[in-house]
């Protein structure tokens, strides 16, 4: 019995290492099966999303600001904004990598999940001093603009930006080229902003400044005539023909005014001007009976009126209640001028409420 327990204390150690080793063994091949294996379909995986041929990249373009646009190729969408951005690419006015020959390929691979290389080396000179005009760039270039833009597309204005890479040429300016382009551009930008100032005071000296001013549109109606209109919208007569380039004072109905008042006071005076409308509308509707319409129809008794300085059709129409200016240049068959001292025929039976008294006869 004790020889017995003897050899199993013996032989028990032995059977523990010997299954240990075993179990190293398996969980030693059983590791480099599984790294193999993973290996193998990492290979089989890069292998598959790396092969993106250069010729099957296409430049995708669309007219939506946020929606997928630059390189992409029948494996991978070209980017949106958002994910451009994400990429590291820079998009603003002058520029957007997207469309960018190597960045923008680079990075529309990568965020798909791929990896892509040129089959050749892409020659590029980056900008690292500051804007050039592309006309420039295509002076010293000895190239034209759109053959500089069509290996450029990444270039969106007239501008080689800052950051930006040149591909397509040859290209290693001096220090001193490169100072010339760039304040050539700086003097450019210069011009530029001279010219706005200048297009702005000249807009400001015929319209009030638009920060605390608001244009209100007025339509003409039959019967208005511009001082009245002035009147009513508590604004110079000067200023109202500046603002519409009016020669004189001849309107006619249906033409639009441009009416500048004070931002604070543009709802009140936008109220006055529809309630004006109103008012005018109401009396074009009103029956008019008996009313001669032209010069040939025109009868029964008339007074004389004697064109006065500054009068228009419009004006003297507005004097006699049911008269329009239309009527008035049909009866005495003149056109919209007139002249002061001319002497202009009003037939009473249109005067809605004429009186002797009050429009006394001549004849």
């Amino acid at each position: 019995m004790f020889l017995f327990e003897r050899r199993i204390n013996l032989a028990l150690p032995n059977l523990i290492f010997g299954l240990m080793r075993i179990s190293i063994l398996f969980i030693f091949f059983l590791t480099i099966g599984l790294l193999g294996a993973a290996s193998a379909q990492a290979q089989d995986r890069f292998a598959n999303k790396s092969f993106v041929s250069d010729k099957s990249w296409e430049l995708i373009a669309t007219p939506y600001h946020f929606a997928a646009a630059g390189w992409g190729s029948n494996k991978i969408d070209a980017l949106t904004r958002v994910e451009a951005l994400r990429m590291g690419l820079n998009i603003n006015r002058n520029l957007d990598e997207r469309f960018d020959p190597v960045k923008g390929k680079k990075a529309a691979a990568s965020f798909r999940g791929f990896s892509w290389k040129p089959n050749k080396p892409s020659k590029s000179v980056i900008n690292q001093s500051g804007a050039i005009l592309l006309s420039d760039l295509a002076q010293e270039l000895g190239q034209s603009e759109d053959e500089v833009k069509a290996k450029n597309p990444h270039f969106t204005k007239d501008v080689f930006p800052k950051g930006a890479g040149l591909y397509g040429f040859t290209w290693n300016p001096s220090s001193e080229t490169w100072l010339a382009l760039t304040t050539s551009y700086a003097d450019y930008q210069q011009k530029l902003k001279e010219d706005y100032e200048m297009r702005k005071k000249q807009l400001l000296s015929f319209h009030p400044d638009p920060e605390t001013h608001d244009a209100i549109d007025y339509t003409v109606r039959s019967g208005d005539f511009l001082g009245q209109i002035s009147a009513k919208m508590g604004v110079g007569l000067s200023e109202l023909r500046k603002w519409n380039q009016l020669k004189n004072d001849n309107i006619y109905p249906g033409q639009k005014l441009i009416i500048w008042v004070p931002s604070k006071k543009a709802k009140e005076i936008q109220e006055v001007a529809s309630a004006f409308v109103e008012v005018t509308e109401q009396k074009e509707e009103a029956p008019q009976e008996n009313v001669p319409v032209d010069g040939t129809s025109a009868t029964g008794h008339s007074i004389s009126y004697k064109v006065k300085s500054g009068d228009t059709l419009w004006s003297i129409a507005r004097q006699f209640p049911g008269v329009s200016a239309d009527y008035i240049q049909a009866w005495n068959k003149v056109d919209g001028v007139i002249k002061p001292g001319e002497i202009l025929k009003i037939y009473t039976a249109s005067i809605r409420d004429y009186s002797p008294e009050k429009y006394p006869s001549t004849l």
